[in-house]
């Protein structure tokens, strides 16, 4: 099997680059803004699309952390605007 070639740019010597996953274990529930909470039903029949929308603006202007709940379905998605 050949592999692509790694970018230099990622590379140290033979080690690949890679970025750990965030914690937030110094926010609070605050910090935190849900689509679900956001009007979103995220059933997969429900066009949901204005309500991800208002849920991504309202997280950017407060500077908050947007996330979906397990088990959302998306339907289709929605044209991203901040």
């Amino acid at each position: 099997m050949t592999f692509a070639p790694r970018p230099q740019g990622l590379l140290n010597g033979d080690k690949y680059w890679a970025k750990s996953k965030p914690t937030y274990a110094n926010l609070n529930k605050d910090d935190f803004i849900s689509v679900r909470d956001r009007g979103a039903t995220g059933n997969g029949r429900d066009d949901d699309t204005n309500a991800i929308q208002a849920a991504i603006k309202s997280a950017a202007e407060s500077n908050k952390i947007l996330y979906f709940e397990h088990g959302m379905t998306i339907k289709r998605l929605p044209y991203l605007q901040v």
